[in-house]
């Protein structure tokens, strides 16, 4: 499986389109249809950047490795869980970059108001 197939199945695996994966990782809009259609090759940066976003290693998207995993990542870590589950979960990932430049107190008042909203709030 070279490059390209690589990074259409884990387009389809994830459930997103071409297009949402051209805006989120930031690649050029007519990348993916080129590289479907043979005109060109996905750049270093492009790969780098799905290599990114899907959380995968380069090594896989290459070919050169079956092993999707990156390099000197614990998969029983909960930071790797939680990078799993916003390459698979595109509003876990914009809830993340939402958050950035959030205070601590902006994300407990968050916090709270989701749990209101789906019924776990104390009430007060």
């Amino acid at each position: 499986m070279n490059t390209v197939e690589r990074i259409l199945n884990l387009i389809a695996e994830r459930g997103i389109t071409a297009k949402k994966l051209t805006v989120e990782a930031t690649l050029n809009h007519n990348a993916i249809t080129a590289w479907k259609k043979g005109i060109a090759n996905p750049s270093h940066d492009a790969i780098v950047k799905i290599a990114q976003y899907f959380n995968v290693s380069t090594d896989y998207l290459l070919g050169i490795s079956d092993n999707p995993t990156p390099p000197g990542v614990d998969k029983d870590d909960e930071l790797w869980e939680l990078r799993q589950e916003m390459a698979e979960r595109s509003e876990m990932k914009t809830l993340f970059d939402l958050s950035k430049d959030a205070t601590k107190e902006d994300i407990e008042f968050v916090n709270d108001m989701l749990k209101k909203f789906k019924g776990g709030g104390s009430g007060e």
